[in-house]
């Protein structure tokens, strides 16, 4: 809370930063999305109602990122292999960035990868899962990247919003101002914009209205499955259907 005030919950695109975050990661197929959550906890739950999310409570909110890498990290299944740490002051991220993710996670599952625009390295950074297992107790992400070194790629995208951040009131009003509707990834050659769910391309649906937030487990071929009774499970209704979990 650097501004005074949650980030997660500023508005940008008519929505809570959080919802806008999460929303991106399941339009770019992600289908499975862990929340950590501390201070403000009960009003970052609500902001997320009707968002098929789960949601964990990080027990130190004081423990900074890495703590809450630590609690998400315990909610994910087994065969998850990689997991993606999203923030919640980038909100403008891409879904098609986090796609793209995905499918260099599923064709090199052993590397760091990191997006870049603009000559800068952004954020999400994907972790294999094996390596943020392996942390010590004092150890940072940063730590992480630069003991994998050898492991680390990092590849550029077309998508500004992995360097956009919001740390202070001047950034914030720079984000909010970018009023373009929310992100829509276009099927090329086609103008209909659409959503995957489980690697199943769907209809988007309309818009609906620490800062580490969601973290995000995959497996190759595809998103993993949270199967864990800590994890609280909210189903959103897409017109004429019902996304389900894969359970």
């Amino acid at each position: 809370m650097r501004m005074g005030r949650p980030k997660q919950l500023l508005p940008v695109r008519g929505e809570p930063a959080v919802a806008l975050c999460c929303r991106s990661i399941l339009a770019g197929g992600v289908n499975e999305v862990v929340v950590a959550v501390g201070h403000h906890g009960d009003r970052v739950r609500r902001a997320l109602e009707g968002i098929p999310v789960g949601v964990v409570e990080n027990p130190d909110p004081d423990s900074g990122m890495i703590g809450s890498v630590r609690v998400g990290l315990s909610a994910l299944p087994p065969p998850a292999t990689g997991v993606l740490v999203c923030l919640c002051d980038h909100p403008l991220v891409q879904p098609e960035t986090f796609h793209t993710l995905l499918v260099k996670h599923q064709q090199q599952p052993d590397q760091i990868l990191v997006p870049v625009h603009d000559g800068r390295g952004g954020h999400p950074t994907l972790f294999p899962r094996d390596v943020l297992c392996s942390l010590g107790p004092c150890a940072t992400l940063r730590d992480a990247i630069l003991a994998h070194g050898q492991s680390v790629q990092r590849f550029p995208v077309d998508d500004p919003g992995v360097i956009l951040d919001m740390d202070t009131e001047e950034d914030y009003r720079r984000l909010a101002s970018m009023e373009n509707g929310p992100p829509r990834w276009r099927r090329e050659g086609t103008g209909t914009p659409f959503a995957l769910h489980g690697g199943r391309a769907a209809p988007a649906a309309p818009r609906a209205g620490p800062s580490v937030g969601p973290l995000c487990g995959f497996r190759p071929p595809g998103p993993a499955a949270l199967r864990s009774s800590r994890v609280e499970r909210r189903q959103a209704v897409d017109p004429g259907r019902r996304v389900a979990s894969r359970r």
